[in-house]
């Protein structure tokens, strides 16, 4: 059927006119609204108006008598007239489904699949819409069906222009903005046209008309953006050029791409040979292939400098962000980062909610890849393993460039993916000794050259080992370079970690120079950095694990960082190279006895254990088991003021956290294992890190069982369920829920925090009285225990669990008492999921005003805890009500605001609400 011109039908493949221009009418109707009944008194208001006779009725059942005539089944129900026809088989439907995967095409960067399914969209279109169709609803559609050609002409012409393609399109602007002289966003793109095709004085001219008609018959002035385009066409702006390599994509307004790289090296020497190289590979137009360079060499021979170094010199090409990730490949203590916990610190620079990042590492790659599409991103993955541990760190669109540093060849990535390979190798003398004079000074080199050759031999002509002897000589002005130079060939050590006998290539010189002129205080605390279980450590951390306060962990850490030992990645977190750390690892086993180094992992420990149950407390006060005893003596562990402070703590320390956990495993220490894993569960599963979760119950599950502790055996068991539910390990989590449950025997909040979990999985499964029967057992359980906020989470699940099986009444008797519950205790999240259900209820009752109230409650609650996931579910089911109210305008913005929530935006999640989002638009468009 057609109705974007004529209205015509077709039942063998020739389309014909669907009658006199009322019955035509009356099908073109029907037609806005496929398959959806409209009552009889709306159908005769849209095709007479107010001046219908009082025949009206026996001539639309005349006409409806004739349409079925034309092979068309249109069907009488109580609530009105219905089309029996697929929306696919009507023109308008089917250039906006193609409209739709332009849309989807140029989110993804494709343009010229844009353009080309815009194209189709636009062929559709074979006249003027409903053409011989008198009336207010006829004239009222028809202006808005010339409206939505315009948009997509113009999004087509976006598409065509970001292809280059000014000069093919340039006849067909100027002919529209002849006919529509007042259209601004036509007329912008004419003036981009023009000027791409060397007629900037005609693109000026055309601004010039459209200003002056803007004036004369509107008197209004033209929208900012043609204003600055006005602007950009005068400068000959080169980011207006068509061509990638002769532009640079400006940022838009108010985005804040993530600017990852670490600081520059301000005294970098040498390297010009392969910085050239690194221009050729990577510096020219990456817009036709994603660009991997591989930087291989030894330790210490400055890949990351080099890396990093050639990263900021080339930042600008890539507006949108900068990422860095230390893949810790050759970590000493053998941590190296796995690829999701490298993909999904990507996916959180781009702001990725919990929610919405996927379970497996191939669908968080997936959509890692997704985000980067039709962006210039250059990603730095620096220290990598091997080619398995990129693969999945790496862009899949042009525009982007991965810069990759290893200790290995990485062969696999050269062969598999057509990395450009650069291998480093030990700096040149020349290099060498510019690298000692942009450090200590011209002066200073050149008064003792015979000292500073000796220096770069025994140094190797290795960038790290010569930056430690800088570092030495410039903290100590009186040291002569002749000295330091005896001293490291007297001090035989060498360093086993570079995997050389060769004295030549030995650095464990170099370092214990720097390390002896330590303090006492800064030499111990370089020690016991040993036994941190990394990536990076805090000043308070360091104070609990030298058992000092915080003030001379701090100055140990400021001199260790002076010495080159130790890097301040960002304010008050310092790093240390593996290198440094084996060093570090040999000195406290060589010199710290076993019960000092036992005594300091202990309070390690204690201030990760202690500080991480503070920060749980203020996520979630009802937490079950939730607190630990005081911190002991001369331990400051942290404390939160509220609950964004605690989450803002847990998400820069949350690797380590986990890495205690390890450590504390590795130690035997069982009782530390079972607390810290107990302490970090809430913020792992709230923030959807469900691998680790898994990961750190089973460890403290193993720990319980060690210790005979039947408490904490069932508390890991239940929090190793949540974590295999949510992994889609559904037949592993019930064997864990049961057994936690047979373990809980005696206690009766513990075994009713499970049945609740088993409500919860019965539920999944849409077996709602069972999962009722669990919660209401669970009730009685909480009751027994006097739990207040576990019978609030029970009325709930009680309620849902009415309201999913349709019984509306009785949801609403159970959810009014999870609310009561939750305000007496002040649990507000609790109280938010209450607000979630009741509405949820008068949803399904047709009381929407009520539902609105009851959604809008919760979003109150839920704004002012911060909780962006809850704000955008609530907003959801609010966008649904207003929907079913009729009130589109009301459900497109709360939609609307539900995907400015989840991004990106081409996410599951977001996908579905686009998609409400959508087809309320198109039903307003309809109307």
């Amino acid at each position: 059927m057609r109705v974007l011109g004529a209205i015509q039908v077709a039942a063998d493949g020739d389309f014909v006119t669907a009658g006199p221009a009322k019955q035509s009418c009356v099908l073109a109707v029907l037609a806005f609204s496929p398959g959806q009944p409209l009552p009889i008194e709306s159908l005769i208001d849209r095709v007479w108006g107010q001046s219908a006779p009082r025949s009206t009725r026996d001539a639309l059942y005349q006409y409806l008598s004739q349409i079925r005539a034309l092979g068309l089944a249109v069907h009488r129900t109580g609530a009105g007239y219905l089309l029996d026809l697929p929306a696919e088989q009507i023109d308008l439907y089917q250039a906006r489904a193609l409209a739709g995967q332009a849309q989807a095409a140029a989110r993804e960067g494709d343009p010229a699949v844009a353009a080309g399914r815009y194209r189709q969209a636009l062929s559709l279109w074979h006249g003027t819409p409903l053409a011989g169709i008198s009336g207010e609803w006829a004239t009222s559609t028809r202006e808005t069906l010339e409206r939505e050609r315009l948009t997509l002409l113009s999004a087509c012409f976006d598409a065509e222009l970001a292809q280059g393609r000014h000069a093919e399109v340039l006849v067909e602007l100027s002919a529209e903005v002849a006919a529509r002289p007042l259209a601004e966003r036509l007329a912008g793109q004419l003036m981009l046209a023009l000027f791409r095709c060397g007629r900037a004085a005609e693109a000026l001219d055309c601004y010039t008309q459209i200003r002056r008609r803007l004036g004369d018959e509107l008197g209004v002035e033209p929208t900012p953006a043609l204003d600055a385009l006005q602007q950009q066409i005068l400068r000959q702006d080169p980011a207006l050029l068509a061509d990638p390599a002769a532009r640079r994509d400006a940022p838009r307004a108010g985005y804040r791409p993530p600017r990852q790289l670490p600081a520059d090296i301000a005294a970098f020497a040498g390297r010009h040979a392969e910085l050239a190289t690194l221009d050729t590979i990577g510096g020219g137009d990456t817009s036709q292939a994603v660009v991997i360079s591989a930087v291989s060499g030894t330790a210490g021979v400055g890949k990351t400098a080099l890396a990093v170094h050639w990263a900021h010199r080339v930042a600008d090409r890539f507006p949108d962000g900068q990422l860095y990730v230390n893949l810790r490949g050759f970590d000493p203590a053998g941590t190296a980062l796995s690829p999701d916990e490298a993909v999904r610190g990507f996916l959180d620079a781009y702001a990725v909610p919990p929610q919405q990042v996927p379970v497996s590492l191939a669908a968080q790659a997936a959509l890692f890849r997704s985000l980067l599409a039709g962006k210039r991103v250059l990603i730095l993955l620096d220290n990598a393993r091997d080619a398995e541990q990129v693969r999945p760190l790496l862009p899949g669109s042009p525009g982007c460039l991965a810069l990759v540093t290893s200790r290995n060849q990485l062969t696999g990535l050269v062969a598999g993916e057509g990395a450009r390979a650069l291998r480093l190798d030990m700096l040149t003398e020349a290099e060498s000794l510019a690298l000692l004079a942009g450090r200590l000074g011209r002066e200073r080199v050149v008064a003792e050259p015979d000292a500073v050759a000796d220096l770069i031999e025994r140094c190797a002509r290795l960038p790290l080992a010569l930056a430690v002897v800088a570092a030495r000589v410039a903290v100590n002005p009186d040291l002569s370079l002749a000295s330091l130079a005896r001293e490291l060939r007297e001090a035989r050590v060498g360093l086993d970690a570079l995997g050389s006998d060769d004295p030549a290539t030995d650095v464990r010189a170099a370092f214990h120079a720097s390390y002896r002129v330590l303090s006492p205080a800064a030499q111990r605390l370089f020690r016991l950095i040993a036994l941190h279980p990394g990536p990076e450590v805090s000043i308070t951390a360091a104070a609990g694990l030298a058992g000092v306060a915080a003030g001379a962990a701090r100055a140990g850490l400021t001199e260790l960082a002076r010495a080159h030992l130790l890097t301040e990645p960002s304010a008050g977190r310092f790093t240390c190279h593996d290198l440094l750390r084996a060093y570090a690892g040999e000195l406290v086993a060589e010199r710290d006895a076993e019960p000092d180094r036992d005594e300091a992992v202990r309070r390690l420990l204690d201030y990760y254990l202690h500080s991480a149950d503070a920060a749980a407390q203020a996520l979630d006060p009802h937490r079950d088991g939730a607190g630990v005893t005081g911190a002991p003596p001369g331990i400051e562990a942290e404390r939160f003021a509220d609950r964004q402070s605690a989450l803002a703590w847990l998400a820069v320390e949350h690797p380590v956290l986990v890495a205690a956990v390890d450590l504390a495993v590795a130690r035997g220490l069982d009782d530390y294992t079972c607390r810290l894993a107990a302490a970090i569960a809430v913020f792992l599963d709230w923030q959807g890190y469900s691998p680790e979760l898994a990961d750190t119950q089973g460890s403290a599950l193993a720990a319980a069982e060690r210790l005979g502790d039947r408490t904490r055996q069932a508390r890991a068991h239940r929090d190793l369920a949540q974590a295999y539910v949510r992994l889609n390990r559904r037949e592993d989590a019930l064997a864990h829920l049961r057994r936690a449950h047979d373990l809980f025997e005696g206690d009766p909040a513990g075994q009713a925090s499970v049945l609740m979990k088993l409500g919860w999985l019965r539920e999944q499964q849409a077996a709602h009285d069972e999962a009722r029967r669990y919660a209401e057992s669970a009730l009685e359980l909480y009751r027994l225990a006097g739990h207040l906020a576990g019978q609030a989470h029970a009325w709930g699940a009680i309620g849902w669990s009415y309201a999913a099986a349709g019984d509306y009444q009785q949801a609403l008797i159970q959810c009014r008492e999870a609310l009561a519950l939750n305000q007496k205790i002040n649990n507000r999240y609790g109280e938010a999921s209450a607000w979630d259900s009741i509405g949820f209820v008068h949803h399904h009752l047709g009381q929407y005003r009520e539902a609105v109230a009851c959604y809008r409650s919760g979003l109150k609650l839920v704004r002012d805890l911060g909780d962006r996931p809850g704000e955008s579910i609530l907003l959801d089911h609010l966008g649904d009500t207003h929907r079913a109210a009729g009130d589109l305008p009301a459900a497109r913005h709360a939609w609307g605001s539900v995907l400015e929530i989840l991004v990106p935006a081409d996410s599951a999640a977001a996908a579905r609400i686009r998609a409400k989002f959508d087809e309320a638009l198109a039903l307003s468009l309809g109307a």
